[in-house]
């Protein structure tokens, strides 16, 4: 990438950012399974548990970020309200796949997350 096309990229960022637009719009590129010791490291409470992690592009800014989401231990597991995959699955109807459309939002410490 040339130093014009960072440029662009960046200005196209501060745009987003001033606008004071409060989301945005991303497509999923791929589905990648791992485990939340490979994603985590030392950090993973259960290093062994299965997640997936979604490639999500923002049309806006061409922007590209990975959001993990932690797979079930078994079927009580739908019905706790902090496991995002339900929450996930009660927004958008369906489980994640590419080429999905979902709401971005930016968190308070300017990371982009799917809106669930």
């Amino acid at each position: 990438m040339g130093l014009e096309e960072i440029k662009a990229r960046l200005e196209k960022q501060l745009e987003m950012l001033n606008s004071n637009k409060e989301s945005f719009t991303g497509e999923i590129n791929g589905i990648e399974e791992s485990t939340a010791g490979e994603v985590f490291g030392e950090k993973a409470k259960n290093p062994n548990r299965e997640v997936i992690q979604l490639s999500i592009r923002v049309k806006e800014t061409s922007d590209e970020f990975v959001e993990t989401f932690t797979l079930p231990a078994g079927i009580g597991t739908w019905r706790n309200k902090k496991f995002k995959l339900a929450q996930f699955v009660n927004k958008y109807g369906k489980l994640p796949e590419p080429g999905m459309i979902v709401t971005v939002v930016l968190n308070d410490e300017g990371f982009y997350r799917v809106s669930v």
